[in-house]
């Protein structure tokens, strides 16, 4: 079960297995995922290092005892510049891997933005099948056109469960028009 809508953000506590958003209308069932990259652990590493270096910059007086005023002032202005960018930093970090790429497969089809397009449902009638490839799936859908789905997942284990996932679907909704036409 998603905690919050893939288009919205709109949290989905509280409501029923098949429902849809009540904020943009988007539906979700009791077998919807999403697949969506977060940030590296470079970005973890790299704010680590950032916060250490300012201990190490407020530390800096105590080390070298004997500084004047003017230095420990500069200093304290230093400490103050420097968490201003982290905060910052911080920021842009979580504004971009928020709303970043990512795939769901929905009662619906699969919902996706990928390259921070635009995102596009693509219905399960139009899907023919889906393969797997190190790092990424791809989508063939019945008029042979390809839909890659790159940058989203975290490793093969994503990628064959996605795979999974959508063969599933597929499956489904082909019983379910056989069965229509009978």
């Amino acid at each position: 079960m998603l905690k919050s809508c893939v288009q919205c953000g709109y949290s989905l506590k509280g409501l029923p297995g098949n429902h849809a958003c009540p904020e943009c209308g988007l539906r979700f069932d009791e077998r919807s995922q999403v697949w969506r990259k977060g940030p590296g652990i470079v970005v973890f590493v790299g704010m680590l290092g950032y916060l250490g270096s300012i201990g190490a910059l407020i530390q800096m007086p105590r080390a070298f005892g004997g500084f004047s005023n003017v230095i420990k002032a500069v200093v304290v202005l230093g400490v103050v510049v420097y968490v201003t960018s982290f905060l910052w930093l911080a920021w842009f970090c979580w504004r971009r891997f928020r709303q970043d790429d990512f795939v769901a497969t929905l009662p619906d089809g699969v919902y996706s933005r990928i390259a921070r397009f635009r995102p596009t449902l693509t219905p399960w009638s139009d899907i023919s099948r889906v393969t797997a490839a190190p790092g990424h799936a791809a989508i063939v859908l019945k008029d042979k056109s390809v839909r890659n789905i790159l940058g989203v997942f975290r490793g093969r284990e994503e990628v064959v469960r996605f795979v999974a996932a959508v063969e599933a679907r597929i499956r489904e909704t082909s019983g379910d028009r056989s069965k229509e036409a009978t």
